[in-house]
């Protein structure tokens, strides 16, 4: 089942804000699988709130748990929401084993089964949504829901392997988004988003820069493009996803057209497929109140 979504204003943020957090307070690492994976950990703050799932959120290709900034406090006031550094991204260590798709999702079984985390709600974009998926198809009992923004997988994952991964490393983040402001259309975070020129250039460094230039990135382009032949068909995969499972992908994204979703939308039970307009590859960062908005009611249950 598929639908548009009228979606908020682009870009337009959600309450509490990313800045109010003094995020330093709620990092945490711990050893997993051989080394060391960072994450964000945050939650409600009174005790007496019904208990819920947690929210593990997985980020994309070349990203970090801070590609969930916008996300994060909102959802963290009614549950446990913890935002993982993939290994060999942002602050996590280089894994022992080549970061592979399959890899990765060792690794956060591993991570929810030491932090004694239960069922979870487990949302990935990118990159992370097809970890999300092999989790999902792998340990059915470990996801309670499944939510995947614009996720790679099916036939077009080599490509993407091939062609966007080599583009986003050549991006050179780092220097470009500290000196560059976001004002034009060809600015080259257009791959990822729609509108750059229309976010906020303050969200936009520190949702990305902690992610830019990591020795995990080619390592995991390699990865990927040595399993694209292995996931190019998810059928299988995606037979045994149980969870109720929502997809939200942008119209525009220029990565992976949003057709592409009828690879899942086809393999899985109990899919819901939200579609929104003028909105690129990083939903939750260009329509962070809609995409909150729409987790929240999906984690819920509604």
């Amino acid at each position: 089942m598929s639908a548009s979504a009228v979606a908020d204003a682009y870009g337009l943020a959600d309450d509490p804000s990313w800045e109010d957090v003094r995020w330093e307070d709620h990092e945490r690492s711990v050893r997993v699988r051989g080394a060391r994976v960072a994450y964000v950990d945050l939650g409600p703050t009174d005790p007496d709130a019904p208990a819920a799932a947690p929210l593990v959120l997985l980020h994309g290709f070349g990203g970090c748990w801070q590609n969930w900034l916008p996300t994060i406090p909102p959802l963290a006031r009614s549950r446990r929401v913890i935002g993982v550094d993939l290994p060999g991204f942002g602050a996590s260590a280089l894994p022992r084993d080549l970061p592979t798709p399959a890899a990765f999702a060792r690794v956060v079984e591993a991570l929810c089964e030491e932090l004694d985390l239960g069922p979870v709600v487990l949302a990935g974009n990118s990159l992370g949504g097809l970890v999300a998926t092999i989790v999902a198809g792998r340990s059915p009992d470990r996801v309670e829901r499944l939510a995947l923004l614009a996720p790679v997988g099916g036939a077009h994952i080599a490509r993407v392997a091939l062609e966007a991964g080599p583009k986003i490393l050549g991006m050179q983040l780092d220097p470009l988004l500290r000196r560059t402001p976001l004002r034009s259309r060809e600015h080259p975070l257009a791959t990822l988003v729609h509108d750059p020129a229309a976010l906020s250039p303050r969200l936009m460094r520190a949702a990305l820069l902690p992610g830019a230039g990591k020795p995990g990135v080619p390592l995991a382009a390699l990865g990927i493009g040595l399993q694209g032949v292995r996931h190019a068909n998810l059928d299988g995969l995606l037979r045994r996803i149980t969870a109720p499972t929502l997809l939200i992908w942008g119209l525009g994204d220029r990565l992976l057209p949003s057709r592409t979703a009828e690879t899942f939308t086809r393999g899985i039970a109990d899919a819901r497929l939200v579609v929104l307009d003028d909105t690129g590859h990083v939903p939750q960062l260009e329509r962070p109140r809609t995409v909150n908005r729409l987790l929240r009611q999906f984690a819920d249950g509604s």
